[in-house]
């Protein structure tokens, strides 16, 4: 994104077309790919109502928080929502194993640094302009209004998609209680009548297009889930360390416009678990686990989640070796890391 400089008027207050235009040259300087801006009016609740309803939530009960639907319910007098977009996409990595965004640092800290850093240019050159700010974990659900703000589409897999970057690119918001001019139109849907994702997908986590299954999704049972992962998708699961990739690495818009990020913090950190063995995983200590992984997204679902993760991956490999290396974690305190070693040990079993 290329903006020019802004000059803010001198001793006056500023309009709403400066302010659109300081926070697009803002956006530029922090280093942000892109930006658009959505009028700050309630999001239609059913289909996130739908949504909770049918238990495709899973255990996330913050996605219950009504507060996500109305901008005047997080920030007083809103007006405005911002949203801001940046690319991740790294050319040289191979697909698999772990997702993409998580080879390097956490997004949620290099995405905030970003937007606190605008944050602060922006209440110095607009005085008493209120924000609320939000990347991810917030009271936004950004994708939504990154869709009403025009910078993309939901697609059928659920992930935001762009037709300047394709899905490569994560987001964040800002709640602003000034308005702004002007303001971007709702972006069209384009994924057609392809299908691909949904025919990708391992555990079938599609009930229909443009929905999500949580409970069947690769990425919640890999990150969120702190038990053990179902019998049914035990299978389907097992190619993944952390997170799952499958549905954008078919996606068409990636094969057409996926570019390589200008942040270097996106790309793989030196020591870190992209490249570590499967057999080093299964027996690496909870504290090399918690070095290797601070930082990173990696961090979240802790050491013992990563090893029920790595067991399913030996369960289905195979060989003596892991067979092992399975069984010495069938004592192991955590009970989801029990049950993925005798689930891990019996296919190796099978297998020889």
């Amino acid at each position: 994104m290329t903006t020019p400089p802004f000059s803010p008027p001198p001793d006056r207050p500023l309009s709403a077309r400066q302010r659109g235009d300081l926070v697009r040259a803002l956006a530029a300087e922090v280093g942000f790919d892109d930006v658009g801006f959505a009028r700050a009016e309630p999001l239609d609740p059913e289909p996130f109502d739908r949504f909770v309803r049918e238990g495709l939530s899973a255990d996330m009960d913050w996605l219950r928080d009504e507060r996500r639907l109305d901008p005047a319910k997080v920030l007083e007098g809103a007006r405005t929502v911002a949203i801001f977009v940046k690319g991740y996409y790294d050319p040289n990595q191979r697909p698999g194993w772990i997702a993409r965004y998580a080879r390097g640092a956490d997004y949620h800290n290099i995405l905030m640094r970003k937007l606190r850093r605008l944050r602060r240019r922006l209440h110095a050159l607009d005085p008493g302009v209120r924000t609320y700010g939000s990347v991810d974990f917030g009271l936004l659900p950004e994708k939504a209004w990154a869709q009403r703000a025009g910078l993309g589409w939901i697609g059928k897999n659920g992930c935001f998609i762009t037709r300047t970057q394709g899905s490569w690119v994560l987001l964040a918001g800002l709640v602003l209680d000034r308005e702004v001019e002007p303001y971007d139109r709702p972006h069209e849907d384009f994924c057609g009548t392809c299908t691909r994702c949904q025919s990708a997908c391992p555990t079938d986590a599609f009930p229909r297009p443009y929905v999500v299954d949580a409970r069947r999704c690769i990425s919640y049972q890999t990150i969120e889930n702190r038990g053990a992962i179902p019998d049914d998708l035990k299978e389907g699961t097992s190619s993944w360390l952390f997170g799952c990739d499958d549905c954008q690495e078919v996606c068409p818009w990636n094969e057409r416009f996926a570019r390589p990020t200008d942040e270097a913090r996106f790309h793989p950190r030196p020591g870190g678990l992209w490249d570590v063995p499967l057999e080093r995983l299964l027996t690496m200590d909870e504290v090399e686990y918690e070095e290797r992984s601070r930082g990173t997204p990696l961090a979240r679902p802790k050491h013992f989640g990563v090893l029920r993760n790595a067991l399913l991956a030996a369960g289905a490999r195979g060989g003596s070796e892991l067979a092992r290396l399975c069984e010495a974690h069938l004592d192991h305190p955590h009970p989801a890391v029990r049950d993925a070693a005798a689930w891990a040990l019996q296919r190796v079993v099978r297998k020889g």
